[in-house]
């Protein structure tokens, strides 16, 4: 335990995802008076905070006010609608791609429900998990939904249950990322799909904008290379993976591009290319060739 108050697991010797001992130190960052470290692996390319923060230093932040408040996203359930909008967007691609009618969801760091919610009015039944009580609250109440309260690891979740699951900005938030991966890819039922987005960690653009996914709560980030490992070892195959473009809030999209943000623009409303965050459709196989649907 750090003088902060913040702990701390044992140093991986190993990758998190692919086991290989060949580390290499990546990059710092200072939070709370204390240095945290990343670690690249020369196998498979992830990106993971070496050591990582214990699980209690890590609900501690997202349990205090100033995540939500300050840190992460100013007034977050008051911009939900270019996110639901979005949203619809996204539903529309998986059902082409899926060719899914309805069924059951799973929307994992749900966040105020948003999407859930777009999910819920095109006939689907939607559960979310997010551990942050007042996001639950709000989806509990704004629009209607089953929400857990909990992180993926706290929540239990059926087997063979889901026939869609879908991460939305929580690629880098599992405590492990094969586990909690694992844990995702036993949730669907056989020939399911999951639907994300994840930030390329080692895309072009973050030469531009280094900034980008450097936070205290991004344990891990995934490059191409390292999301096909991860998909390999919990039993998943690609189907889709596109550049998609988003509509986003201008503060938003500043946010993440550590910029500044004039109030005059902030609450303004922009189609962009996410340039780096590809959305990605995989499918646990069941050997029904029916259910496969390729996109070329």
């Amino acid at each position: 335990m750090s003088q902060t108050g913040l702990g701390f697991i044992a140093r991986y010797s190993a990758c998190p995802l692919c086991r290989s001992p060949e580390l290499h130190p990546d990059f710092e960052l200072d939070v709370k008076e204390t240095t945290l470290q990343w670690s690249r692996c020369g196998s498979c390319d992830l990106t993971f905070q070496n050591p990582r923060l214990d699980e209690q230093s890590i609900l501690s932040i997202y349990h205090g006010s100033d995540y939500w408040d300050k840190e992460a996203y100013a007034s977050y359930a008051e911009g939900d609608a270019p996110r639901i909008a979005q949203s619809v967007r996204r539903l529309d691609t998986i059902r082409k791609v899926t060719g899914l009618p309805g069924g059951r969801v799973l929307d994992v760091g749900c966040a105020t429900g948003f999407f859930g919610f777009a999910a819920s009015q095109a006939g689907f039944d939607v559960v979310g998990v997010d551990p942050s009580p007042e996001m639950i609250e709000v989806g509990r109440s704004k629009y209607g939904l089953e929400m857990r309260c909990g992180t993926l690891e706290a929540v239990e979740l059926e087997e063979g249950h889901y026939d869609l699951v879908t991460l939305w900005g929580t690629d880098s938030h599992f405590l492990n990322p094969l586990d909690g991966f694992s844990k995702l890819a036993k949730s669907l039922e056989p020939g399911g799909f999951l639907a994300m987005n994840y930030q390329n960690f080692h895309h072009w653009v973050r030469f531009v904008f280094p900034g980008l996914k450097r936070s205290w709560n991004a344990l891990y980030n995934f490059s191409d290379r390292s999301f096909d490992v991860m998909l390999e070892r919990v039993g998943l195959t690609l189907r889709y993976r596109r550049t998609e473009w988003q509509l986003v809030s201008v503060d938003h999209l500043l946010r993440v591009l550590k910029l500044w943000r004039p109030e005059r623009v902030r609450r303004r409303v922009v189609l962009v290319p996410a340039v780096s965050f590809p959305l990605v459709i995989a499918q646990k196989l069941d050997g029904r060739a029916d259910r496969i649907r390729r996109v070329k």
